[in-house]
């Protein structure tokens, strides 16, 4: 990889209040990566559909991390092979972030909008 710095930032978890015997089952999971290079940064969103299968261990809502969410969404989505498929494009908008900071006329830059993650799991009925 490049000196690209990667982050999973976590927005909303949305949960089923009810599936199995089991209450506020985790299902859905709204995640994004940030890539940052040279003082600039850009984000991916996601949003990932958790396969519910087998609960066993069930770990409760409260009892859960973000990490630990992150990584269900992150190894659902492929990991590292996910990644290394989106990074490619995600230099190419840093190259354009730096581009337009030189102010250098670049058509079609795309701009996301800011989002700034969630502090604590938040939960949602699906």
């Amino acid at each position: 990889m490049t000196d690209v710095v990667i982050s999973r930032l976590l927005f909303e978890v949305g949960v089923r209040p009810e599936y199995d015997g089991k209450s506020n089952v985790v299902q859905r999971v709204r995640w994004g990566l940030s890539f940052e290079k040279d003082g600039f940064t850009v984000l991916s969103y996601f949003e990932t559909f958790l396969a519910l299968g087998d609960l066993n261990p069930f770990t409760p809502i409260g009892n859960l991390s973000k990490a630990q969410v992150l990584d269900w969404a992150y190894q659902h989505e492929n990991g590292d092979e996910f990644v290394a498929k989106n990074l490619p494009f995600q230099e190419q908008q840093l190259q354009y972030a730096k581009l337009q900071a030189e102010n250098v006329d670049y058509p079609n830059f795309p701009v996301d909008p800011p989002i700034r993650p969630i502090p604590e799991i938040q939960t949602t009925a699906l």
